[in-house]
């Protein structure tokens, strides 16, 4: 695949804002990842600072400096749009907090929200949270499942996930095995099912886990076909920016020989 076949693209999963997590450590940083976001054929990013229970920040800090960065970009003439977000961790009190406002949705369209699951088991209370997410009006987009310990060992845990109505994404890293073998694995296995429907790039820093999607893209490409790829970076990507709620691929359930060989080379995976 060409660099030019993925042009336009749409990263809704980074942390490029500075001063918030373990993502870039300056101002200076991230313009620099920002610069190189659009070299990679990337329009528009969505920040997404990590949010844990006792992290403090609030939607209108992450507004605000989402806000100074395209001034920023916008003085330099780096065609880059930044919209604000956040990942937020999974939690028993979220449904509370995304009543109260205390929580930043992607693009702030009040539709979306990114939730990161522990990449341990999941618990108890997973199905009852997303579910009273989607009782409010909010979409849960599970953040790279593909990490995720009960994933891994049982994919069709996103199968449900997905014919309930909500989404995942998948992060391009674990598609080169930047994560492991396991966690490659997994991700190439959810892809082909069709049970991820964004490719994000969980963006850090500007010299290691880049803001960077063509390489990735390729990979989905090569893997499920172009219009899978431009679906999964161009089109849904700006669809949820725009809190348009949208039918995605039907999943596939893994089962019969997939199951068994899914089972056999997972457990012989290191």
């Amino acid at each position: 695949m060409t660099g030019q076949e993925f042009k336009g693209m749409i990263d809704i999963h980074t942390h490029i804002l500075p001063g918030l997590d373990d993502g870039a450590h300056s101002w200076e940083e991230a313009m620099a990842m920002a610069q190189g976001a659009v070299k990679d054929g990337i329009a528009a990013v969505v920040a997404t600072p990590h949010i844990y229970e006792d992290s403090g920040i609030t939607p209108e800090e992450i507004r605000e400096k989402a806000r100074k960065l395209q001034d920023m970009l916008d003085s330099q003439e780096i065609n880059l749009h930044v919209f604000p977000g956040a990942e937020v961790q999974l939690a028993v009190d979220l449904p509370d907090r995304i009543r109260d406002g205390r929580l930043q949705t992607l693009a702030n369209a009040g539709r979306y929200l990114l939730v990161e699951l522990p990449f341990g088991l999941l618990p108890v209370y997973t199905d009852e949270v997303l579910f009273e997410l989607q009782a409010s009006g909010v979409i849960p987009i599970i953040a790279h499942p593909e990490r995720n310990e009960s994933v891994q060992k049982d994919p069709n845990l996103l199968h449900g996930m997905i014919r309930k109505g909500m989404l995942a994404q998948l992060t391009g890293g674990s598609l080169r095995g930047n994560f492991g073998s396991k966690v490659e694995y997994t991700a190439k296995l959810l892809l082909k099912h069709s049970l991820v429907q964004i490719l994000a790039s969980d963006g850090h820093r500007a010299d290691r886990r880049r803001i960077l999607l063509s390489k990735a893209s390729g990979v989905v490409a090569d893997l499920a076909g172009i219009e899978t790829a431009q679906a999964m970076t161009s089109l849904n990507p700006r669809k949820i920016t725009q809190g348009i709620v949208f039918d995605p691929r039907e999943p596939r359930e893994i089962r019969g020989l997939s199951g068994f060989v899914h089972t056999m080379t997972f457990r012989a995976l290191r």
